[in-house]
């Protein structure tokens, strides 16, 4: 078993790396990188990491491949983003990549729903055979003589999961239907675990511990009336627990005409997935990492647009006060349009003088007051500042968004190429490009160019 490990890690590196050549990241755009490493990393591992808890230094040394081909290949390849940011879901500030381990575990976790879903399956049984009737799913974990198998690896994956806080190891139960494929003890079908573990004193007074829900109750009219199966009358503190029990399943009424079926009570609706789990792991590790704000994603727009809005709200392009941070030495600091001020990210997208000289045109082609704008923030504020509608709001991030990207790109071409374009020139450059993206990815949108440039809200 340890020869095929160390042969499936070797294995799935050599993968990682074949996908993730560095001569590819040089040919693509940054969506393209994107692109390129969320499929790389949540596909060609899925074999491996359904079968196997992945060693930690393995999971970073594949992610760290991930971050090479991300990584911008100009000023020695410097990183602009923690990798580890990159990985989050939008929800917790990232880019949405995903961590490999959470995705390990979120694979794993799914043998805890199938051995419960499929229990007459063959692999069961050898597990219930090796493991015990619950496979050492409750309780205390498997044995430390048996503790190097897949199954304990499988096992252990669901008390980590617990440790972030998901309650995971206790969320698979049954929906009581009419009690006739239901344990009354050692099945969960209550909220915080079976019954045997929250009621040990009466379990143990039970005559039959695999007792059915069924076995434990008589249908009287539509009602149920639960029957008691004790060596003995209860008596001590057992008389104390089985008034808690009663009160506990007092609000549970048994149907004759449903059968019991499996549930997920972390997403009882839609029930168990992969995705959901991993999800909800994400999640959990963000809060405890304590990670930024939602990440806007907009489909209108293409990803290397998205992710250079977002790099911008972080504050992580190469402006020059930024690359004088990581120790680039430059010949100024001072922005290379109005040379008054150094170029922070700031500066070079909103406040440098050329760039509010359009900023100005643009505010009077939407019929908003931008004058007053300091920040990027600032700008994206403005459709909830004048109370645009839904549509309006939608339209103008969108637009904003392609804005701040193509001011980005003509500031690069006069560095590197020394264009200089005149301001009316930007300005109906920025309408036509603006009005193809839009209108080039969302299909639906009836937008016409003579609308776009008289009145962008009410299109």
């Amino acid at each position: 078993m340890v020869l095929s490990k160390l042969l499936a890690i070797y294995s799935l590196k050599y993968m990682h790396e074949n996908k993730l050549s560095k001569w590819k990241a040089k040919m693509i755009s940054f969506g393209g990188r994107w692109t390129l490493v969320k499929s790389v990393l949540g596909s060609v591992s899925l074999y491996y990491f359904s079968l196997f808890c992945a060693p930690v230094s393995v999971l970073n040394s594949l992610e760290k491949g991930g971050g090479s081909c991300e990584r911008e290949e100009s000023f020695k390849g410097c990183h602009w983003v923690k990798w580890s940011k990159v990985l989050n879901s939008f929800q917790n500030g990232g880019l949405n990549v995903g961590s490999l381990k959470d995705l390990n575990q979120g694979l794993l976790g799914k043998w805890w729903w199938r051995f419960h879903e499929q229990s007459d399956a063959l692999w069961v049984k050898v597990i219930r055979s090796l493991f015990g009737r619950e496979g050492s799913l409750s309780g205390g974990g498997v044995e430390r003589r048996r503790g190097n198998s897949v199954w304990s690896y499988i096992v252990r994956v669901g008390r980590e999961i617990d440790g972030l806080g998901v309650q995971f190891s206790t969320s698979i139960g049954k929906e009581v239907g009419n009690g006739e494929d239901t344990k009354f003890w050692e099945d969960v079908w209550l909220e915080g675990g079976c019954l045997k573990n929250k009621f040990g004193r009466l379990y143990q007074l039970e005559v039959n511990k695999r007792a059915l829900i069924a076995d434990r109750g008589t249908f009287i009219g539509d009602g149920w009336n639960w029957v008691w199966g004790w060596r003995r009358d209860p008596r001590g503190r057992e008389v104390g627990e089985l008034e808690e029990l009663q009160s506990f399943i007092r609000g549970v009424h048994p149907s004759r005409g449903r059968a019991d079926r499996l549930v997920w009570r972390l997403d009882p609706l839609n029930g168990f997935s992969v995705k959901a789990l991993r999800g909800l792991v994400e999640e959990a590790r963000g809060r405890r990492s304590g990670v930024g704000d939602h990440t806007t994603w907009l489909n209108a727009v293409s990803k290397k647009v998205c992710i250079f809005a977002w790099r911008s709200k972080l504050r992580r392009i190469p402006a020059r006060v930024e690359l004088a941070k990581k120790g680039i030495d430059l010949d100024s600091t001072l922005c290379p349009r109005c040379s008054c001020e150094e170029e922070s990210v700031d500066h070079a997208l909103v406040n440098c003088t050329k760039v509010k000289s359009l900023w100005s045109l643009i505010g009077r082609w939407w019929k908003l007051d931008i004058e007053a704008c300091n920040s990027l923030e600032a700008i994206w504020e403005l459709s909830s500042q004048w109370g645009c509608n839904g549509k309006g709001s939608q339209r103008w991030l969108t637009t904003s968004w392609c804005i701040l990207y193509l001011i980005w790109s003509e500031r690069n071409k006069l560095v590197f190429g020394q264009i200089n374009n005149s301001l009316d020139d930007l300005f109906l450059g920025f309408q036509r490009r603006s009005f193809e993206w839009i209108t080039k990815r969302d299909k639906e949108l009836a937008l016409d160019w003579k609308s776009w440039l008289t009145d962008p809200f009410g299109v």
